[in-house]
């Protein structure tokens, strides 16, 4: 009775601590350890073994722990729009209070929505009446590194994060969570900056794609696996491969080049016109000196080369033996 009682108590626990990551259907959400072999924005992935429209495979958020993060730089060049020549705000990172009075000065700026990519983008142009000022003064907010904002729709202040507190700024992962029951499955962040200071940040699966965030594991993990090596390119299946490929480096377009051999030279974030921020890349360089950018997460829509074409010596030569 004693053993039934212990193990009971034992199951008890388990379940217990697994309610937090349920999915909608109640049912256990498969997870994944993290591995370092991919960003933010691929923490959740459709679970394609399950045959369900809206089941989710999530990395398992202990396994996030220890890493570091880092909030890439804005670029400047980018030709989809025009926002990020002005800061963004983000009202999602939370640290101690505030008062809110002791942020008040004599302008603010006001912010637009950008609803396509779930964003707040500073509009400097716009200035709040200094009589409004007096009215928020009793308020306290844990925003972190708090900037007041006018809504100029609904005339009312909020605080919110500039991403230049963020901007090239490397966050450590002390605490992370996961809610897959909720309506909009989240995970929720303990963050820990240069400075000692804790930050929260809750941040929903919807919205992973909307922070540009490079993740240390993934940075080194690509770095051990190409740096200073030999790579050849091949493609394996024709059909669904791109008949060429642009090359951020020069700016030109080529054709694919089967058994040529690479070199990588670097791993490093580079800019790319079709992305609003820095972007993660693979440099490699031939025999001729023509060098070459690589990314290891395919965009089919800013027709960089994928890494998945590139493979090392001792593959390549196994996958030309097979196609024999």
């Amino acid at each position: 009775m004693k053993c039934f009682t212990t193990a009971f108590l034992l199951l008890s626990v388990i379940v217990a601590g697994a309610q937090g990551i349920e999915d909608e259907d109640g049912d256990m959400p498969r997870l994944r350890t993290y591995d370092s072999t991919y960003s933010l924005a691929s923490l959740v992935t459709r679970d394609l073994s399950r045959n369900q429209e809206r089941r989710y495979r999530y990395t398992d958020p202990a396994s996030l722990v220890g890493q570091q993060i880092i909030f890439l730089q804005r670029n400047r060049g980018f030709k989809g729009g025009e926002f990020t020549k002005e800061d963004t705000v983000f009202f999602v990172f939370r640290s101690h209070s505030v008062p809110v009075g002791a942020l008040l000065t004599t302008e603010m700026k006001s912010f637009l929505r950008q609803p396509s990519n779930h964003l707040y983008v500073a509009d400097v142009t716009n200035k709040l009446p200094k009589y409004e000022l007096a009215e928020k003064t009793g308020e306290q907010t844990s925003i972190y590194k708090p900037t007041l904002y006018w809504n100029r729709a609904t005339n009312v202040l909020f605080p919110g994060t500039d991403y230049s507190d963020l901007e090239n700024k490397t966050f450590t992962i002390t605490g992370a969570k996961l809610n897959a029951k909720a309506a909009v499955p989240f995970y929720e962040f303990e963050l820990k900056d240069d400075a000692g200071e804790t930050i929260t940040w809750k941040v929903k699966i919807t919205d992973l794609r909307s922070y540009d965030v490079a993740i240390s594991g993934q940075l080194a993990k690509l770095r051990e696996t190409w740096l200073n090596k030999n790579f050849y390119m091949y493609r394996k299946g024709y059909f669904y491969v791109k008949p060429g490929y642009t090359n951020i480096l020069d700016g030109k377009r080529y054709e694919y080049a089967d058994d040529k051999k690479w070199h990588c030279t670097a791993v490093k974030f580079l800019m790319n016109e079709h992305f609003r921020f820095a972007a993660l890349y693979i440099v490699l360089e031939d025999d001729e000196g023509t060098t070459l950018a690589v990314t290891p997460e395919y965009d089919r829509f800013a027709g960089d080369l994928p890494a998945e074409h590139l493979y090392t010596e001792e593959e390549y030569l196994k996958l030309k033996a097979g196609k024999k």
